[in-house]
């Protein structure tokens, strides 16, 4: 990515050396804040003497050394038509939601980025407007949990700490995670060892065989062996999410949907583990999980502050989601009375009740039941 940077930059400083018929002007550009988004306004932009009639506006981003690339960026890049009498005085504008910046470092310090014209038939830069800003106080603010690493009796070798940031409901959350190392290496060693109640399992690295066990059994046993062992390895964890539902007053609905949000703005990534799943610890530390190692990690955090959970899976969609216990609107399955809703845990902006539409069919899923020993 940095990468890139440089090149359009070269591109822009050979511009400025060479005379092109192509030409482009920035009059200036206008910041609007507005709920959870902000807003980019693009005035005065001027183009004329292009053969070819496609134009690419692109825009970067930066905090520090980190960039945030125009795939994030709504309707941008575009490949535009090129048209004098509509680019003469008229304004582009695209937005960017503030959630997203929690993925590119600290919100609360300063951005500045680059937006480019560029000729599209020779990738070269035409023009270019340089801006910078801060994110405003009163719509964004920042939360964060209290850490015992402040504490003298803390000592580094003893722990990982894990710094998580996520939104809820238009606010920015920070708290630094602890995990003991310990508790850590004994959380993956267990998962590593582990068999079933009944039957057998081995893990070739490519895929599970089973004995006198089926696969959903399996799971089950598997997913409440990792509840059991490590739902007290989580109480630092649990602590700092509590401080957060006492300082803010959340409800019981309020305080599931902060957790979950917590969650969801890990990193999908899929695990090269045995059994094909992260231990809820591991989740922590890397700050990744696929499907059902999230939906593990959240089942172990839900339930121990007296949430009703299970977790959902699907043999056809190969996917896995969390499943609670909720009084609201949504897709849910229902067992022995119980609505259990639908809880996706691998991207965000996910609710309680929101079954994706690729794997909507409710008669494909699954109710797991995590069960201890």
């Amino acid at each position: 990515m940095l990468k890139r940077i440089f090149i359009l930059i070269c591109y822009l400083s050979i511009s400025s050396q060479l005379s092109f018929a192509a030409s482009a002007q920035v009059g200036y550009i206008e910041i609007e804040h507005k709920e959870n988004r902000i807003y980019f306004h693009i005035y005065d932009m001027v183009v004329s003497g292009m053969k070819n009639r496609n134009i690419q506006v692109e825009f970067w981003l930066s905090q520090g050394e980190n960039w945030i690339s125009t795939s994030q960026i709504a309707l941008d890049p575009q490949k535009v038509i090129y048209d004098p009498a509509y680019w003469n005085d008229e304004a582009y504008w695209f937005y960017y939601e503030y959630k997203e910046f929690a993925n590119y470092g600290d919100p609360q310090s300063s951005f500045w980025g680059s937006f480019f014209v560029m000729d599209d038939a020779n990738n070269t830069v035409l023009a270019r407007k340089d801006i910078e800003f801060k994110l405003p106080d009163s719509v964004l603010g920042t939360y964060v949990a209290p850490t015992e690493k402040d504490d003298s009796s803390y000592n580094a070798k003893d722990y990982y700490v894990a710094d998580h940031s996520w939104y809820y409901v238009g606010k920015y959350y920070k708290s630094d995670f602890m995990i003991a190392k310990n508790d850590y290496s004994n959380s993956v060693a267990e998962r590593d060892n582990f068999q079933p109640e009944r039957g057998h399992a081995e893990d070739n690295g490519e895929y599970i065989t089973l004995w006198d066990i089926d696969f959903n059994e399996f799971y089950a046993d598997l997913y409440g062996y990792l509840y059991q062992q490590n739902s007290s390895r989580l109480n630092k964890v649990k602590e700092a999410l509590q401080f957060f539902r006492d300082s803010y007053s959340l409800g019981y609905a309020e305080f599931a949907e902060f957790v979950i949000a917590c969650v969801q703005y890990t990193t999908y990534l899929l695990p090269d583990k045995l059994f094909g799943i992260y231990t809820p610890l591991e989740v922590i530390q890397s700050k990744t999980g696929d499907c059902d190692s999230r939906a593990v990690l959240l089942y172990t955090i839900l339930r121990d502050f007296g949430y009703e959970v299970v977790v959902f899976y699907s043999d056809y969609y190969q996917h896995a989601m969390l499943g609670i216990a909720y009084v609201g609107a949504g897709d849910y399955l229902k067992y022995g009375g119980v609505k259990y809703f639908f809880v996706e845990t691998t991207a965000t902006g996910w609710e309680i009740g929101d079954l994706p539409p690729d794997w909507s069919d409710t008669n494909k899923w699954v109710i797991l039941f995590p069960h201890t020993r």
